[in-house]
């Protein structure tokens, strides 16, 4: 959630790349999901540096371990192939940050301010129910919880695809 004029000068490349990933999420095989209990991550790069996907298998967490978090260098696209989920958005500002931002990772958490409850943050947050076969497209200005417990028992497969944003 951001400005339009924000992003109107940004590199280009950047829809060719996302469009990239999205035709990446939409060839892949789900099959490499099989046979694949919860734990399960890989990584595979896609275009070097620029676009990679990492591939995963987990239990949504209770919303009371939710965690925000943002990007600085990745877009984030998420599709979930089996399970499902929420996503909660909110902007970044008045979150408490919860640690400093990791370069390595391209990622800081965030939750609520000391003494207060992360369920009051995912109240005032969007929420995405990210079902098989939804994408959900997150820029780095775009606060996000995810792996969320929605009510729904068992695990979740799901493919985060990292397009280069900056």
């Amino acid at each position: 959630m951001d400005e339009i004029h924000r992003y109107a000068h940004k590199e280009r490349g950047l829809a060719e790349r996302i469009s990239d990933g999205v035709a990446y999420l939409r060839g892949l095989d789900q099959r490499i999901f099989d046979l694949r209990g919860e734990g399960f991550r890989e990584t595979e790069r896609i275009r070097g540096r620029d676009i990679y996907a990492v591939h995963q298998v987990y239990r949504p967490q209770p919303p009371a371990r939710a965690k925000f978090e943002t990007h600085r260098r990745y877009v984030d696209l998420q599709c979930v192939w089996s399970g499902s989920e929420d996503i909660y958005i909110l902007s970044p500002s008045g979150l408490n940050p919860l640690g400093p931002y990791s370069r390595r990772d391209d990622i800081r958490f965030y939750g609520p301010s000391p003494g207060g409850d992360i369920r009051e943050l995912l109240r005032k947050a969007s929420r995405l129910r990210m079902e098989p076969g939804r994408l959900a497209v997150l820029f780095p200005a775009d606060a996000h919880a995810p792996s969320v417990f929605c009510g729904a028992g068992g695990p979740v497969a799901k493919t985060v695809v990292k397009v280069l944003f900056r």
